[in-house]
């Protein structure tokens, strides 16, 4: 995740001290320029809005904004928005294709993802 000049938003469905506090005993709080809770957004996680949302803050179009996510059920409303998808789990043959899938944020690395 330490890659130069690249901007980071967490999306949560819990609140946003909760998530800040995952985010520090993870060691990762640096990382992320902001967190858009749904709590506090007065939406669902499923609903695209705060994706939407999170690239406007970034400056990204949706097609450059990589969402990572380990809800299948978000990959098709995400994909119609035109984000790139990245699945972190197991694949399994219910879940609807991502357009990347890894099992689990230790397997990511910058040569993985070229």
């Amino acid at each position: 995740l330490r890659l130069e000049g690249v901007t980071l938003y967490a999306v949560t469905d819990g609140s946003r001290t909760q998530a800040q506090q995952t985010l520090a005993q993870a060691g990762l709080s640096a990382q992320f320029h902001g967190i858009l809770s749904t709590v506090e957004q007065g939406c669902p996680i499923t609903s695209t809005v705060l994706y939407e949302k999170a690239a406007r803050h970034m400056g990204t179009a949706p097609k450059v904004t990589a969402v990572f996510t380990t809800r299948p059920n978000l990959l098709p409303q995400l994909q119609e928005s035109g984000f790139f998808t990245v699945f972190i789990g197991n694949p399994c043959a219910q879940q609807p294709a991502a357009d990347l899938i890894i099992s689990d944020y230790r397997s990511m690395s910058t040569s993985s993802l070229d």
